[in-house]
């Protein structure tokens, strides 16, 4: 049942990473009830005492969220069709977050079989965007840019910028392992290799920044210890000099014309994030229901008065805009609770190093950009840090225990 459930949950993401990331919603239903079904599959079958330990407050949040963007719905939204979309989405995402976590406790020796899926999700994407590089160079390739099957080559990076720091955390647990295997750990590093080629070959500048910033904690934690500061320092003099070594002429074009951030300036980002604060001032509480965002801030837009804004190109204030006090608290007592289990299961797993990359870089990334908004990178994201959770919940069983 655990192997069914895993591949049964990898399918569903990997159709909403592979349909355009999951952002039509015909597509993304599909993937919507193949969690459900794993979902249910494996509370249903798989007897109590088998599972991970209950924590109330992770699933008691995740609950919340679902439940605060139901009542937007009827009494809150002023957009409520696209209200009830995102009450199935943060439905998903919750059940990814949890599943994950009771896969990573069933893999608790094997742990990074659970995080399988999203390996094998990344290295085809990674392939498909060296495709699309290779043939633009051709002259075969319609874009400009790899963006694989994402509409946006932000949103494709910022996949592969999660799931790097996962992979060379990967390798070194191939490696530093009570048997080395060095295959293991080669297929890892070729793998890594691949989604920094496709990082660099998307032009995104904020995705290759997250990866580095990604990359740097990662570093920091494996090489960490008593000598973390020094650890930092080489980890950093690396980076800086893969931020000289590894761009193309066409990124480094891309990022010399730093008044322009993809199809948006970057003075326009600011003036929405601007315009932003007003309405968040207004719904402080409620907010405008999540999806809302677009019907709501006509009111509130002056910058380019001709164009839609439908985000605010920036996570934080478009989940706070949405979501207002009450949600953006649930959300937050998750990540919370996500990253308390993480910080104990640290020193246990190499798998939770690679968590915290990926969890860096996609913070990172957000500051500018709406990746948590496309349901494929959000479901990436749960599986990881629900997966890294367990760790620090399988010692703390033993604890209890003993």
């Amino acid at each position: 049942m655990d192997v069914l459930t895993l591949v049964l949950a990898g399918l569903s993401v990997a159709g909403a990473v592979f349909f355009f990331g999951g952002v039509t919603q015909p597509e993304f239903g599909f993937s919507l009830a193949g969690l459900g079904l794993a979902a249910a599959l494996y509370w249903l079958v798989t007897p109590k005492y088998k599972r991970a330990p209950a924590d109330r407050w992770l699933a008691g949040g995740a609950g919340a969220l679902v439940l605060w963007t139901a009542i937007q719905v009827k009494w809150v939204s002023v957009a409520p069709l696209r209200t009830v979309e995102y009450v199935f989405t943060n439905a998903a995402i919750g059940t990814a977050l949890l599943l994950a976590r009771e896969l990573g406790w069933r893999f608790r020796r094997q742990i990074w079989v659970a995080v399988v899926p999203l390996l094998a999700i990344a290295a085809l994407e990674g392939g498909l965007g060296l495709f699309q590089f290779l043939a633009m160079r051709a002259g075969a390739g319609p874009a400009d840019s790899a963006t694989g099957t994402y509409p946006n080559r932000n949103h494709f990076a910022g996949l592969l910028e999660m799931v790097l720091p996962l992979a060379l955390a990967g390798g070194a647990a191939f490696w530093r392992g009570p048997v080395k295997r060095w295959w293991g750990a080669a297929a890892m590093l070729a793998l890594s290799g691949l989604l920094i080629i496709g990082t660099v070959i998307s032009l995104s500048r904020m995705g290759f920044l997250a990866a580095l910033g990604g990359l740097f904690v990662l570093g920091v934690l494996l090489l960490g210890g008593k000598g973390r500061l020094a650890a930092a320092a080489l980890v950093g003099i690396v980076l800086a000099v893969a931020f000289v070594v590894l761009p193309t002429d066409e990124w480094i074009a891309r990022f010399a014309a730093i008044a322009r951030t993809e199809d948006i300036s970057a003075d326009s980002r600011a003036q929405i994030w601007r315009d932003t604060l007003p309405m968040i001032r207004r719904y402080w509480w409620s907010g405008v229901g999540m999806g809302a965002y677009q019907s709501a801030f006509y009111q509130y837009k002056n910058v380019a008065p001709m164009s839609t804004v439908d985000y605010a190109h920036n996570d934080y204030l478009q989940y706070l805009a949405e979501l207002g006090v009450l949600g953006f608290a649930a959300a937050l007592a998750v990540i919370a609770r996500c990253f308390y289990w993480m910080a104990r299961g640290l020193e246990r797993s190499l798998l939770v190093a690679g968590a915290w990359g990926a969890a860096v870089a996609m913070a990172i990334h957000s500051l500018v950009d709406f990746n948590l908004y496309i349901p494929a990178n959000a479901l990436v994201l749960a599986w990881i840090v629900g997966t890294a959770t367990a760790p620090a919940m399988t010692e703390e069983r033993r604890a209890t225990s003993e």
